[in-house]
């Protein structure tokens, strides 16, 4: 799977990063910054891992945008199933 460097979400366009210093700087290994509209991702990673990552940050910019509240639980469950299924299906890269 590609990651975009932008997406585009409830009319807005939000950027992506791969960020080789973001889990020395927050302590993570991706972020989802909603006043900046923008995914941060730790680059130096396995591309599986970073995939998952972008996703899981996607859904939690779709939750608030959406004034959903998850757990982290389970937006984590529901990143990894999605990444599973954008990478797994027929035709997917």
């Amino acid at each position: 799977m590609e990651i975009p460097h932008k997406v585009r979400m409830g009319g807005h366009t939000i950027t992506v990063v791969m960020d080789p210093k973001l889990a020395q700087t927050e302590d993570a290994v991706g972020l989802y910054e909603h006043e900046r509209l923008r995914i941060r991702v730790q680059s130096d990673m396995l591309q599986t891992l970073k995939e998952e990552v972008f996703i899981h940050e996607l859904v939690e910019a779709a939750c608030v945008f959406g004034e959903i509240e998850l757990d982290h639980s389970q937006l984590q469950t529901l990143a990894v199933h999605l990444h599973q299924a954008l990478t797994s299906s027929e035709g997917s890269s």
